[in-house]
């Protein structure tokens, strides 16, 4: 990948982590354009780390999702953003995937903390739960029903039985977020890669799509073509072969 953009390829992540929790591999990828982060809540430059654009959930609309997970008996993580920096706060820890979740983040936030209650006004951008799907899916279906908001829903690739529920602005997705960094590239067409459900929105506007050999059943049905698997390199190898190619045809 980094050989690709030196030869002045354009090629960005969109993905739900937080530039704190992706942080590694923006660091050996060392891209010279923004990346999509949080499901397209955020455009990062990672050269300058600057926040290029962050999208909040409305005030009323954060309010009304809290409430959903209370009723549902599984707080979330709240992640809050002040212009310069995120933040997160948690009320509880509920298992242990939850607290490795934690661990791994503590030291990689500004401020990451629990709380006894949520503090209003702040500004803020992410709600997230890890937990079984039984736990968390009428918690999703109840969230689904909020006009301004929007709600990803889908199995965590590391931890077996466990479901990632993440809660953001409506206007946001890794879709808006591609074709908003595509608008400021000036690029003529959006190619796109995925494992996940949380990436059919991404795959629905892409131009093309591929998703990887061990990605799940509902993204392969969207997708222009299979590729190799993201756990044998299936994207950089790819690419590396088309590109490759492309200029030898020249």
């Amino acid at each position: 990948i980094r050989r690709l953009t030196a030869q002045g390829h354009w090629f960005s992540i969109a993905t739900a982590r937080s530039a704190a929790s992706a942080g590694k591999f923006l660091e050996q990828l060392q891209l010279p354009i923004p990346v999509v982060l949080m499901n397209g809540v955020v455009l990062y430059h990672p050269m300058t780390r600057e926040y290029v654009h962050v999208e909040s959930i409305p005030p009323q609309a954060a309010e009304q999702a809290l409430g959903v997970f209370e009723r549902g008996g599984r707080l979330p993580y709240r992640f809050s953003f002040d212009g310069r920096d995120f933040s997160v706060e948690y009320r509880l820890l509920y298992h242990q995937a939850d607290r490795k979740f934690a661990r791994q983040r503590q030291t990689l936030y500004r401020r990451f903390e629990a709380v006894e209650s949520y503090e209003p006004g702040r500004n803020v951008v992410y709600l997230a739960a890890l937990d079984r799907w039984e736990v968390l899916s009428p918690i999703v279906r109840e969230l689904r029903a909020l006009p301004e908001v929007s709600v990803t829903f889908y199995q965590d690739a590391y931890e077996d039985g466990m479901w990632f529920c993440e809660c953001f602005s409506h206007r946001a997705s890794k879709a808006v977020g591609a074709r908003r960094l595509q608008r400021m590239l000036g690029a003529d067409r959006l190619v796109a890669f995925g494992d996940n459900t949380n990436d059919i929105p991404l795959f629905e506007q892409a131009d093309e799509c591929y998703a990887v050999a061990n990605g799940v059943e509902q993204l392969k049905a969207l997708a222009t073509d299979i590729i190799g698997s993201n756990r044998e390199h299936g994207v950089a190898r790819y690419l590396a072969q088309r590109l490759i190619a492309k200029k030898e045809t020249r």
